[in-house]
């Protein structure tokens, strides 16, 4: 029986170390919903057209019953199949956190890749970067193939040979960027972003992703909005400094 990775299961400690000197080459990994954006569109799309069994999906996954993939695939499911509804409805109510158009063209600017990586399907995630002009170098979620009586997604475009097995995209954002010698910089939110978090060299962590590094004593640095990261790897780089100020510095 395949054994599916949970959330909360932690495969790097706090002492692990994180090299950052200033010749390493910066990559980030930016979660979508609920980092990027102010609020979750998938939780929202759910909350709007789905039946209340999403939810049963959501905790399923959590107790590591099921992968991501899988329980995202079912979630996406029992929405409808008008895309365009579900496209226009995701725009209109998508509202940016502070400071992420600057951040995404100061990691232009700067030649610093920057992938988005989601857990959530193409369907919104494209139709909202595009609606606020968010250039990413490449962005990894959900494909829609098809209609039906429920939506249907498939992540299985997203395997890569290269690191078989792995079915959580945005573990396979961060192993992609270490493999070609970048420094890996996770931003997320919440307790799915976790498992990369425990491979990545640095992560910037807000709400439950914050609560849960801070429960299993994983380094990383607490933020409200994308200025404040803006600023930092820019001074990490300068100063080759190891790594970011952990959670136990930001409260001395």
């Amino acid at each position: 029986m395949p054994q599916h990775r949970s959330p909360m299961a932690s495969t790097r400690s706090s002492s692990t170390p994180n090299p950052m000197g200033a010749s390493q080459r910066l990559g980030v990994v930016c979660d979508f919903d609920g980092t990027i954006t102010a609020t979750d569109i998938g939780t929202m799309l759910f909350e709007r057209f789905a039946t209340s069994d999403w939810l049963d999906l959501e905790r399923q996954a959590e107790a590591g019953l099921i992968d991501v993939w899988t329980c995202s695939t079912a979630q996406f499911g029992l929405l409808p199949s008008a895309i365009e509804e579900l496209s226009q409805t995701a725009v209109a109510g998508a509202l940016l956190r502070n400071g992420v158009a600057d951040f995404f063209s100061w990691c232009q600017g700067r030649g610093i890749p920057l992938i988005v990586a989601s857990h959530g399907v193409d369907c919104y995630v494209h139709p909202v970067l595009d609606a606020f002009s968010l250039v990413a170098t490449d962005v990894l979620c959900g494909q829609t193939i098809g209609g039906g009586t429920g939506l249907q997604v498939s992540y299985e475009h997203l395997v890569d040979d290269m690191f078989a097995g792995e079915r959580d995209q945005k573990r396979l954002a961060v192993l992609r960027l270490k493999a070609k010698g970048n420094t890996a910089v996770l931003i997320g939110d919440s307790l799915w972003d976790y498992p990369a978090a425990t491979i990545a060299d640095v992560v910037f962590a807000r709400d439950g992703l914050l609560a849960q590094c801070r429960k299993q004593g994983l380094d990383c640095a607490p933020f409200d909005d994308f200025l404040e990261i803006r600023d930092r790897p820019e001074v990490l780089l300068a100063n080759g400094l190891a790594r970011p100020a952990t959670t136990s510095d930001s409260t001395r």
